[in-house]
């Protein structure tokens, strides 16, 4: 009797074995699907993201592009204006001293000033 109540509890023993073995390997294979699918998951993330990145770089390179554009048309009509306000400045200047030397001259020739 004893023997058999032994036989019966290995017989459970390793039925229960197989059955535990048998969850670890549908276990294992999940997680090997999951790991496949999270794989994926990270992969498509990665390209999206790296498209984004191009995106946000090309659309930088644009806007730094077009605001040198903007500095280099603000300088020159900076120079412009410069060069204007120069011009404007020794005009008056050399009206000046035009201005001076014909009054001199007229001075100089006695005709009221």
């Amino acid at each position: 009797v004893l023997e058999s109540k032994i036989a019966e509890t290995n017989a459970r023993i390793d039925q229960l074995r197989e059955d535990l073995d048998a969850k670890i390997g549908a276990t294992n294979l999940r997680i090997d699907q999951l790991h496949q699918d999270v794989t994926v998951q990270i992969s498509n993330v990665r390209a999206e993201l790296l498209e984004k990145i191009d995106q946000v770089q090309s659309d930088l390179v644009h806007r730094i592009e077009a605001n040198n554009a903007r500095m280099d048309r603000l300088f020159e009509a900076m120079v412009r204006k410069a060069d204007h306000e120069r011009l404007e400045s020794e005009t008056q200047k050399a009206l000046g001293s035009f201005e001076h030397r014909i009054k001199r001259l007229e001075e100089k020739a006695g005709l009221p000033t």
